[in-house]
């Protein structure tokens, strides 16, 4: 194996998901190229879905169509709640200390595991599990309130 330079290089999994990896140069093609038919797919998906119609299917299948009302009633009040707990669950991320917001960052958000983040920021791994643990348990009590 060569030792080329390596570059950091988001690898498409799917339309809403993908991760950072460090590549030999000689292998980005590779990574452009998943990318590429990850993209391509989606693209597919979408027009495939488009095809077809709740007008189509009930016309030609005889499937009826819900009452929208509730449906539309229920996601609006569904939106409002998630949105609600993500501003209070935000708030309580915020009257952490600069530390522990940054671990909980690292390892709820970047998803990464409590090795790497006390490698990244040179603690034992049961520091960042003591500091997670407190940062936890303060967000719980700001959130009870």
């Amino acid at each position: 194996m060569k030792n080329g330079n390596k570059v950091r290089v988001k690898f498409k999994l799917d339309k809403h998901r993908f991760v950072v990896l460090e590549v030999e140069e000689e292998k980005l093609p590779i990574v452009r190229e998943n990318n590429r038919e990850v993209s391509r797919n989606e693209k597919r998906e979408t027009r495939h879905e488009s095809m077809y119609s709740l007008e189509t299917l009930s016309e030609t299948k005889g499937i009826e169509r819900p009452d929208e009302k509730i449906d539309i009633e229920e996601q609006i009040i569904e939106r409002e709640t998630i949105t609600e707990r993500n501003e209070r669950l935000y708030a309580a991320v915020h009257k952490l200390s600069p530390r522990q917001q940054a671990i909980i960052q690292k390892v709820y958000f970047e998803e990464k595991s409590q090795r790497e983040v006390s490698k990244e920021l040179g603690v034992t791994e049961s520091a960042i599990s003591i500091q997670l643990a407190r940062a936890i348990e303060k967000m719980k009590k700001f959130l009870e309130k």
